[in-house]
């Protein structure tokens, strides 16, 4: 895959975080029933990212499969914040480019991951301003598109 198309995909990828935060916008009331389902949606989505990283590379590259499963521990511990788990996303994003069945799957399931990531990102902080909230979504957004893009260019 050409680096253009990498940069767009990164580009529409990162997207489903905004998404996320607009439907927290749009539905406030829905935020704390559905909490413990987004949550729950956002480590099943994380699980099946790093799933399907181990299982491409496992015999590939071991260094690969160790940081997944260690991502995975931090995930269930819940201590990593939303900008480290960006960033894990961009280096997976990153990983899955070179095959390009795995690269589609994860691009889609990173773009899913981002509507409960952004909904719980928006529940954080819903009593601010619109627009505070929108620049508070840009840190992980643009951490996941500085480790996938800079990854593609220097390596």
């Amino acid at each position: 895959m050409g680096p253009f198309k990498m940069e767009i995909a990164s580009l529409v990828v990162g997207l489903g975080l905004f998404s996320g935060v607009f439907l927290a916008l749009i539905a406030p009331e829905e935020l704390k029933a559905g909490k413990k389902y987004f949550i729950l949606l956002r480590t099943v989505l994380f699980v099946a990212i790093v799933a399907l990283l181990v299982f491409s590379y496992y015999r590939i590259n071991m260094i690969i499969t160790i940081i997944c499963l260690l991502s995975l521990l931090d995930l269930f511990l819940n201590k990593i914040s939303d900008i480290i788990r960006f960033a894990l996303l961009g280096l997976f994003f990153y990983l899955s480019a070179p095959l390009n069945q795995l690269f589609v799957l994860i691009s889609v399931l990173i773009f899913i991951y981002g509507l409960p990531a952004g909904t719980l990102l928006a529940h954080k902080i819903i009593k601010k301003k619109w627009y505070f909230i929108i620049l508070r979504t840009f840190i992980p957004y643009l951490t996941f598109l500085l480790i996938s893009n800079a990854l593609l260019f220097f390596f």
